[in-house]
């Protein structure tokens, strides 16, 4: 596809007499001219005389020499072109390649003025747009009904630079946003940016917006979710809440409709003006990744019970948090009895939207935990980590053990003589905080973390009670080092299949979109994603905005009681395996 590179030569001088100018400018002020590898790209000039004030008058029939600079690229095979100027002073170069990637170089204009030869050039980039990505300014978005949505994007090379002058095209479900459908296209103004606003569709609901650019491979991934204010409900950290007089105190509450966690969200509380009370009359706070907004106050020196006033969104006063507040501190309240927490934690577990792109599986048997994270390296390539087990502390809230990376074979042509898991790499603690979240403490290599996690909902009801379906997943010793370990929220199910790649090392491919084709068949597409560093790799961050999807085939499993039949076709590799669920 050919792409016309407008580059204006010409100029004025202020105050003075009119004379002729090459002035050489990008249509990306200030930025390289962005020419791909795969095009055909043609470079058009404007040369003309004049003055201010006054009009600006075409230089008709005017040789230009276009000239690039060494290794840059050649105009039908020369490094240089001498075009006239037309009727209307442009002059159209012949076709410009270059089959460098990721080069910066420079293109130069020269033709003969009534004052000698005038010059100028401009800065080009030369990218392959096999290695570029549409990323979106802020991975998640939580928005009313009838809320208007920014929608930010940029259209970026392999080393982040902005790609502007390219067409990138918007899409999004029906019932998720107004505006996108039929889909969206959009050309990206100076240094790669793109700007629109949508509206948020009717209901409460999860929805992504997709982001796709001509010839670049992955797809860009915003998530969204909308909610109805009717549908909010807010419950708090602990209630009734228990304040000592004269002493600080902290409370939150989780805002979430529906079950989905509600991110980005302010809201208010308001305390009594009079009696027994605190320092908070009036306060804001926004809740965090988990959904959660914290309050902090001082209690007054009055004794009694009170109520602490709560806006939600769009509904003000809508909730009241009980105050007990006393001379001295409560006794503790008595701890869970042991495995109350621990008794049903299998499921997927995310870190929110701000973690989109990574998680963590739990598969339960009885006491025995089996966790795996799904993370990204240093080069933002996805790898996975084992804890096969570990051992419970004393209150049966927090389970320690070792982290294992192994290596194999590829996926498609599997040896398990090569699998070897190798010396443990690190630690993982995990402490329940309640059901629905938890602590993840890391080692790995010389990197540590802390993390805050909680159930991550795909499906209309959580995973607790695991569901027919969920279990880990393998082939047996003889295929020993891979498996499928498969969540489910009934009736949707989360397959996730850890493996090798072409070089022996850990990847993984999951299955966030599918369906049961019988009451035992699930099909789904199969995706590989990358993202930025994940937080032991990244000096400790994360940036959810560099996910990456890219649907790489097709998946399907065939249910069996404790038996299943796994077929797929992955990035050209087509393949079959019988499944039974693991024991550990």
């Amino acid at each position: 596809m050919g792409r016309l590179a407008a580059l204006v030569l010409g100029g004025f001088a202020l105050g003075a007499a009119a004379q002729d100018h090459i002035d050489l400018n990008s249509s990306g002020i200030g930025l390289s001219l962005p020419l791909s590898t795969t095009r055909t790209n043609f470079v058009s000039v404007f040369l003309y005389t004049g003055s201010t004030p006054g009009p600006l008058v075409p230089i008709v029939g005017r040789p230009v020499t276009f000239t690039a600079s060494q290794g840059c690229g050649t105009f039908g095979g020369n490094q240089s072109a001498i075009v006239n100027t037309g009727l209307d002073g442009m002059a159209y170069t012949p076709a410009f390649t270059s089959t460098n990637i990721d080069f910066l170089c420079s293109i130069s204009a020269s033709a003969l003025g009534s004052q000698g030869t005038i010059t100028n050039q401009v800065a080009i980039h030369v990218y392959d747009p096999a290695y570029t990505k549409v990323a979106f300014i802020g991975s998640n978005y939580t928005a009313g009904v009838g809320e208007m949505i920014f929608v930010a994007g940029m259209l970026q090379d392999h080393y982040g630079n902005g790609l502007p002058s390219e067409l990138v095209t918007f899409s999004s479900p029906a019932d998720c946003v107004s505006g996108l459908s039929p889909p969206l296209e959009v050309t990206t103004q100076i240094a790669g940016h793109t700007y629109f606003n949508v509206v948020a569709a009717a209901g409460t609901h999860q929805c992504t917006i997709q982001a796709a650019a001509e010839e670049s491979p992955g797809v860009g991934t915003l998530n969204l979710t909308i909610y109805d204010p009717a549908d909010v409900i807010g419950t708090p950290t602990v209630s009734p809440l228990q304040t000592v007089v004269n002493q600080a105190f902290s409370f939150g509450i989780k805002l979430t409709a529906k079950g989905f966690p509600l991110s980005g969200i302010a809201m208010g509380a308001h305390m009594p003006v009079s009696g027994a009370g605190g320092s908070l009359q009036y306060q804001e706070a926004s809740t965090d990744a988990t959904g959660t907004a914290y309050f902090n106050g001082v209690a007054n020196a009055i004794v009694g019970n009170y109520s602490i006033v709560l806006d939600l969104p769009q509904r003000p006063a809508a909730m009241i948090l009980n105050v007990v507040q006393s001379a001295v501190a409560p006794p503790p309240p008595p701890p869970p009895p042991l495995g109350a927490i621990t008794d049903d934690i299998q499921d997927m577990w995310w870190a929110g939207s701000d973690g989109n792109g990574w998680g963590m599986s739990l598969i339960q048997h009885g006491d025995r935990i089996f966790a795996q994270l799904y993370v990204y390296d240093a080069n933002g390539r996805p790898i996975w980590y084992a804890m096969p087990g570990g051992t419970w502390d004393s209150t049966h809230t927090i389970i320690t053990g070792a982290l294992y990376s192994p290596h194999g074979s590829p996926y498609y042509a599997y040896d398990v003589s090569k699998f070897s898991a190798g010396a443990s790499v690190g630690t993982l603690m995990l402490t329940f905080r309640s059901k629905d979240d938890i602590t993840l403490d890391y080692t790995i290599g010389g990197a540590a973390g802390h993390l805050f996690l909680t159930r991550e909902l795909f499906g209309p009801t959580t995973g607790a009670n695991g569901g027919a379906h969920g279990d880990m997943w393998w082939a047996g010793s003889t295929q020993n080092g891979w498996g499928v370990a498969i969540l489910e929220q009934p009736p949707v199910i989360f397959p996730i299949w850890f493996t090798y790649d072409a070089n022996g090392n850990p990847t993984w491919f999951v299955v966030p979109v599918g369906s049961f084709q019988s009451s035992a068949e699930y099909v789904g597409s199969v995706y590989k994603t990358t993202s930025s560093p994940w937080y032991a790799f990244g000096l400790g961050t994360y940036d959810a905005s560099k996910l990456q999807s890219t649907n790489v085939g097709s998946f399907s499993i065939q249910f069996v009681g404790d038996s299943a039949a796994l077929s797929y076709t992955v990035e050209g590799h087509s393949g079959t395996a019988l499944l039974v669920r693991e024991p550990f």
